[in-house]
């Protein structure tokens, strides 16, 4: 069984990662007032983050099989 790159998936988490926590301290601090309607952005932000942490972890159960699969045989 193949093996997986981790470096898109750690790429996504730092991108992700940042781009949601400058936008929760945005939000939490009160350094700007969001125009109504756009409260969305935080909870956007929020699930990318948690689908790019979500795929980091399938690819580390698919390394982990790939490996447990080679020592096997």
């Amino acid at each position: 069984m193949k093996t997986y790159s981790y470096s898109i998936a750690r790429n996504l988490n730092v991108l992700t990662g940042i781009i949601f926590f400058s936008q929760f301290i945005v939000e939490v601090g009160g350094i700007i007032t969001r125009k109504p309607g756009f409260e969305w952005v935080l909870f956007a932000c929020g699930g990318a983050f948690l689908l790019s942490i979500f795929y980091s972890l399938i690819l580390v159960l698919l390394n982990a099989k790939a490996k447990h699969d080679r020592g096997a045989h």
